[in-house]
């Protein structure tokens, strides 16, 4: 359970700050 949350939370982190490096 914690793992799948960490998972989900670490793409939505890295997906942001990708989001931000290409702006």
């Amino acid at each position: 359970m914690m793992a799948r949350k960490l998972g989900i939370n670490r793409t939505t982190i890295r997906t942001k700050l990708a989001r931000h490096g290409l702006l």
